[in-house]
């Protein structure tokens, strides 16, 4: 019974039942034509009745057509992938890196802090999983650049609104955050690359 519901095994029944109908009727039709001399000489209401059981057979016959032929079943599949930008830093950065030089290179700032370095056209790539500090560095020429749409967007409106440039101002404190890094020269603002 693996394949049919019970609307097909309804359907079959009906169809079935209206076929019985049909013949018995019919051949009582062929008996009444015959003793009455002919179709134009049945009653009205013996054509109706005959009518009636030959239209409820085609449409027993459609609806068994419907339910039996196979079914499209569509299938939704979810592929959810696991976020991979998810924030799992709530403490200082882990990672330590004092008085070493990185020049045309991408350095990557989450979970990461660079103390006394010198950066040459660089590109700071943050992706905001885990926080990141920069102190008493030299950088001269650097792009910040995100794999995280989310992140991609905020440095999009900060090149958008020449922030990046100027320090941004702490929204607990209403100033300035401290950083004791000598910015000698930016690069030209521009969009981030994606996937850097």
């Amino acid at each position: 019974m693996s394949g049919i519901d019970i609307s097909a095994i309804v359907s079959w029944l009906q169809f079935a039942l209206w076929s019985i109908v049909i013949i018995v009727g019919g051949n009582q039709l062929r008996t009444k034509v015959k003793e009455s001399g002919g179709l134009k000489n049945m009653s009205l209401s013996h054509k109706a009745i005959h009518l009636a059981l030959t239209v409820g057979l085609l449409l027993s016959a459609t609806s068994l057509y419907f339910n039996y032929r196979p079914r499209t079943v569509e299938k939704v599949v979810t592929n959810i992938e696991p976020y991979k930008f998810k924030w799992v830093g709530n403490n200082a950065p882990r990672n330590r890196v004092a008085g070493k030089t990185f020049h045309d290179e991408v350095v990557p700032l989450d979970d990461n802090e660079y103390t006394d370095c010198k950066f040459i056209n660089v590109k700071f790539l943050y992706n905001g999983t885990a926080p990141s500090r920069l102190l008493y560095n030299d950088i001269e020429g650097f792009e910040v650049v995100s794999n995280n749409p989310s992140i991609s967007g905020t440095i999009e409106l900060a090149y958008a609104l020449n922030t990046v440039g100027a320090p941004l101002i702490n929204t607990r404190t209403g100033k300035q955050p401290a950083h004791n890094n000598k910015i000698l020269q930016t690069a030209e603002p521009r969009a981030p690359e994606p996937g850097q």
